[in-house]
């Protein structure tokens, strides 16, 4: 399950106000609650000690922040290492976290004041040359650590390298005071640096590990890593030389489960303690078991079909628009755990404009399709398994290629293991395939950037369609130097409004998550974003 770099519909109105000093944090208003038909706090003192069984899908891969490609991971490397700065616990404000305060001027140059004496887990000091080690290995392609063998840094490629190496440089001031400074402006910077993408690793583990580091991770963090019994259980011990406040939880194990009846099975019997499930209706049947609780989060990414622009037929803006026509996104959706798309900005973010321009109309789209030049054959790729943008892609593309036939698109579905996919369709070796679009910092630039930025439609990008328009390019930088809410949406309306005249790819749905927990689970408030720091979770007797 990968992570590109992902949206919450609901917190997508609130925007960093990055023209003044922050000191020390910066607070964005009073957040919504992402929880629901829950309370998810304990009266009772909290007790320390035991083991908590995290029940997730798919399979971790890469124990390295930078490389992450998938949820799983990412949940277990959040508990083991820290960022600059983070998010709230239950919004997306930023407050300090390895960086006690920050001042910033002209949203271009940020200055950090870290804080004294964190060491990682293998002792040595976090300072201000450690994380500059971390920024210039993600950045500078001369690094010596920059290409390690087990994967690239394809997050940092798409929210920074896409327009033009947007870190200037990582200057030292002195141990504890660093200075990034930014080729442009961008009021969104701190929002990116609290994703877990880049959190920072210890230098001498790189060195010590060097292509092993990603299964020998080495963090700041509440928890650190104990064992990796291959391919799927870790164990994550209690970090007692924490910097802040000491965990409850003695261990976490993280139990990956490629099968979600048997994980759910396994909560149902109390041999899982928490559970993050891809697609709500899995756990319907949980909702009334009286020791179990049942939450959603209103996390809303975008499911669609990625239409390659560069090779035929889809060339032809007709053929694009065609294929619009032919998807039935309502009854698709009514058998799926999708809300149908109604734009291509999830509802509630900055810019988001419900459209009625691609309707489903069968007629309409077999015209368009008979006026255009088809292959005698196309092949619609996806991948096996579950992905936090669809929790069933066999199935969607199956539906899908029916919608097609009936219009007289001839296409079959092909399945691939996820990192043969991935690799295919980034680097263009396909004419259709089921993509998505996620963000986790609540704003529409990640989500518009990594998909669409000009500058990421390049082999390896994260623009899939290698869909090219300079104008959208304009009006993202143009945004990212606009502190103004009201501005601001205007560019990313115009966005919406350019690629659904284009349509270089047909938006299906938006795809929901959730999670599932024993009672005897405290204290447990799950990030909107839907990745999970465990150490404030306690266990009732």
């Amino acid at each position: 399950m990968r992570i590109p770099c992902f949206v919450l519909w609901w917190l997508g109105s609130f925007f960093l106000l990055c023209t003044m000093p922050v000191f020390p944090h910066e607070s964005i208003g009073a957040p919504d609650r992402c929880l629901s038909d829950a309370s998810l706090s304990a009266s009772e003192a909290p007790s320390p000690g035991g083991a908590l069984i995290f029940g997730a899908f798919g399979e971790v891969k890469f124990l390295d922040p930078g490389v992450l490609q998938e949820t799983t991971s990412a949940s277990v490397t959040s508990n083991i290492y820290e960022t600059l700065v983070r998010f709230d616990r239950r919004s997306f404000d930023t407050i300090p976290s390895l960086a006690l305060s920050w001042t910033v001027k002209d949203s271009r140059v940020w200055t950090f004041a870290l804080r004294k004496n964190v060491k990682f887990h293998d002792g040595t000091l976090c300072d201000a040359w450690a994380v500059k080690f971390n920024f210039d290995r993600q950045r500078d392609p001369r690094h010596p650590f920059h290409y390690p063998s087990y994967g690239r840094f394809h997050c940092y490629d798409s929210l920074f390298g896409s327009y033009r190496n947007a870190i200037e440089k990582v200057e030292v001031l002195d141990p504890y005071t660093l200075r990034i400074v930014l080729l442009q402006p961008d009021c969104m910077f701190l929002r990116k640096i609290a994703l877990p993408y880049f959190a920072i690793v210890s230098p001498a583990s790189v060195k010590k590990w060097k292509d092993e580091f990603y299964q020998n991770p080495v963090g700041t963090g509440p928890f650190r890593f104990t064992e990796w019994r291959k391919p799927s259980r870790i164990v994550l011990s209690s970090n007692r030389d924490y910097w802040g406040k000491k965990p409850f939880l003695d261990r976490i194990i993280f139990e990956p489960y490629r099968d979600p009846v048997s994980c759910l099975r396994q909560l149902e019997r109390g041999n899982l303690d928490l559970v993050s499930l891809e697609a709500y209706h899995s756990a319907d049947d949980l909702k009334n078991r009286e020791n179990i609780t049942v939450v959603k989060l209103p996390r809303l990414h975008l499911c669609y079909l990625a239409l390659n622009c560069l090779r035929f037929p889809f060339q032809q803006k007709n053929a694009r628009l065609a294929l619009s026509y032919l998807v039935n996104r309502q009854e698709l959706c009514s058998r799926t755990p999708m809300i149908a798309a109604s734009a291509v900005i999830p509802p509630g973010m900055p810019g988001y404009v419900r459209h009625e321009s691609f309707p489903y109309n069968l007629k309409k789209g077999s015209a368009l399709a008979a006026q255009c030049r088809w292959p005698s054959r196309m092949v619609m790729l996806c991948p096996e398994g579950s992905l936090p943008t669809m929790a069933d892609p066999g199935g969607i593309a199956l539906k899908v290629s029916e919608y097609l036939r009936k219009g007289g698109v001839k296409v079959t579905v092909q399945k691939l293991p996820y990192g043969e996919f991935a690799r295919r369709v980034r680097y263009g070796e396909y004419e259709l395939a089921l993509w998505g679009a996620m963000d986790e910092t609540g704003d529409a630039d990640t989500f518009l950037t990594t998909s669409w930025d000009p500058m990421n439609a390049r082999q390896g990008g994260s623009n899939v369609c290698f869909y090219q328009n300079a104008e959208i390019g304009e009006l993202l930088v143009k945004a990212r130097r606009t502190p103004e809410k009201g501005k601001r949406a205007a560019c990313y309306k115009k966005i919406q409004e350019l690629l659904l005249a284009d349509m270089p790819m047909v938006p299906l749905g938006y795809q929901s998550q959730a999670v599932a927990f024993q009672q005897r689970v405290r204290d447990f408030s799950p990030h909107p974003s839907g990745l999970f720091v465990l150490d404030e979770v306690w266990l009732a007797r």
